[in-house]
């Protein structure tokens, strides 16, 4: 059935107004906002645009960011860039994330970027290489520079544009090849230094002030790694290590040259964006990581909301036993159906006890774990945020979560018991159906702007985009959720990518002026930004009157 503009302002208050969803099953019944796109003046307005003044634009698979009349855009930087005399820009800039050198500045501060993956065939263009030059270790050198993150002084200027502070010594970069210690209670594969960081896809901000990167796609680079149980002749149990190494040609397959076990990757990395180090977090569990968003409980405690972005994998929570450290906690699994948080302590659930050797082994194998606890199975759950606007609910992207109208994804909002981020129970419902009825698909990134509406991005795989199903919706976008007044509720696309890309990482400036936005991997035929034959991956920032109107 479909929500109306009262019911959307009571989903998102303190209310009973909409029931609690024990069933990913239900979904097939789940509340979908009326915002039937409308023709106006030749702009398609999401919702009941007849009324409203908020200004929109068509899905559209031109070449270019576009983007709604009152938002303007510039580009701050691109793959390949020079950030020092040393170091450049990486590829795939995902995740970004503002931090003022000083505390509530807007106009100068330290960006992080992440950087997810590589395109081979691009690289070999940018860097003048035959199509044909080998992987060999030399090549694999250069694409491992590519990876991981950076870190920008910014500043903006007097004619308000935003500039790179050259040779500051806080540009940074932090690679494939950066060593960088693993916090755990025993050595990974008799280790505690990991060989880089890799497929760093989102992530989120400490109370404070470090950034936490995401290891996504870790399995891509250095495979996977299975664990055989064994009973000796006394019925004891055992386990054998059995790697899955990358398939050739399908995969990046740095193994090929360097033997990196993959245990060490496929974390949460904790960044001190002044100084430049690093930690990988083994304490909130080894899966692909979407994003991890932190929020500080009453307790001084931090608690960190996590998606698997995978398949039927699962939606975790992380509570911090120290008020300023993340190394040491207890993790933990939803099971919608029960509305609970299932404890993957091993000294909390027998059949873990009977299953993994230790705690450190139940955090390298944790979707074994989440799925012998009986964890409710998503549809690639990415991206959490934190509402700023109502105690103890957070919220998560399903990108691909099937519903009746297809796999067209959803958003979840889990309303923790008491109000309180620390509980162990919580009613769970969904926002909306993905597909034509709302006007919106795949939903991926989150961020709440100054004034607490909602910014979307979509994530439609590049096989889906443009095709079949997916057609209408033109290439991936950007959208604009209301969360007061007479527009509340309805979806306005504001945005759309370049062919191919992804629209990512969206960040706020404290003053909810400036939003920081990646353009991700426009495809091989696209020629943005500079319409050169190489398209680049860059991060450009947005303003302009629709966010001092509608956002401050």
């Amino acid at each position: 059935m479909k929500i109306t503009r009262k019911q959307f302002l009571e989903f998102f208050g303190a209310s009973l107004a909409l029931s609690a969803t024990n069933s990913i099953r239900a979904l097939a019944q789940t509340l979908v906002i009326d915002s039937k796109p409308h023709e106006v003046n030749g702009a398609v307005k999401v919702g009941d645009a007849v009324s409203t003044k908020i200004p929109f634009i068509k899905p559209t698979m031109a070449d270019d960011l576009t983007l709604a009349e009152g938002l303007k855009f510039q580009k701050l930087i691109s793959w390949a860039d020079p950030i020092s005399s040393k170091l450049n820009f990486g590829s795939h800039n995902d995740y970004l994330a503002f931090v003022p050198l000083k505390a509530g500045r807007s106009d100068h501060g330290l960006l992080w970027v992440n950087h997810e993956a590589v395109n081979p065939t691009l690289f070999r263009r940018l860097s003048k290489l035959p199509k044909d030059h080998p992987r060999d270790k030399k090549y694999i050198d250069e694409e491992m520079k590519q990876v991981g993150g950076s870190i920008l002084e910014i500043k903006l200027n007097k004619a308000g544009i935003w500039e790179l502070v050259q040779n500051s010594k806080y540009n940074r970069r932090l690679d494939g090849h950066t060593k960088i210690k693993i916090t755990s209670e025993r050595p990974l594969v008799k280790s505690r230094w990991a060989k880089g960081t890799l497929a760093n896809c989102a992530g989120g901000v400490t109370p404070w002030g470090t950034v936490l990167t995401c290891e996504e796609n870790f399995q891509d680079f250095y495979g996977e790694v299975n664990y055989e149980t064994v009973l000796n002749d006394k019925n004891k149990k055992s386990w054998n290590r059995v790697e899955v190494k990358p398939e050739e040609g399908k995969t990046f397959n740095w193994k090929a040259h360097y033997d990196e076990p993959s245990e060490h990757y496929g974390w949460v990395v904790e960044v001190d964006l002044k100084s430049g180090s690093a930690k990988k977090l083994t304490a909130l569990g080894r899966f692909a990581h979407e994003g991890a968003a932190c929020v500080k409980a009453a307790t001084g405690q931090t608690v960190v909301y996590m998606g698997d972005d995978k398949e039927n994998e699962f939606f975790y929570k992380f509570i911090s036993k120290g008020k300023k450290s993340l190394e040491k906690g207890n993790l933990y699994v939803a099971s919608l159906e029960k509305g609970q948080w299932l404890s993957l302590q091993i000294e909390d659930q027998p059949l873990l006890k009977e299953n993994f050797k230790d705690q450190t082994d139940v955090l390298v194998r944790v979707r074994e774990a989440a799925a012998l606890l009986g964890a409710t199975k998503l549809g690639r759950p990415e991206d959490t945020e934190i509402d700023p606007n109502a105690k103890g609910v957070a919220y998560l992207t399903l990108t691909s979560q099937k519903t009746s109208s297809g796999s067209f994804g959803a958003v979840l909002k889990v309303t923790e018991e008491n109000q309180d981020h620390l509980s162990l129970k919580f009613k769970s419902e969904f926002l909306y159906e993905g597909g034509a009825k709302s006007g919106m698909v795949a939903p991926d990134n989150l961020a709440f702007d100054k004034k607490g509406n909602l910014w979307v991005t979509s994530d439609i795989s590049d096989s889906n985009l443009n095709k079949g199903s997916y057609k209408d919706f033109g290439n991936n976008g950007l959208y604009f959720i209301p969360m007061s007044g007479d527009q509340a509720g309805k979806i306005f696309q504001v945005g759309s990518a370049p062919l191919g890309a992804e629209l990512t990482g969206p960040y706020f400036t404290p003053d909810g002026r400036n939003l920081f936005l990646s353009i991700q991997h426009p495809s091989e035929g696209s020629t943005w930004p500079d319409k050169s034959d190489t398209p680049k991956s860059s991060v450009v920032v947005i303003s302009g009157e629709f966010l001092e109107k509608f956002c401050i």
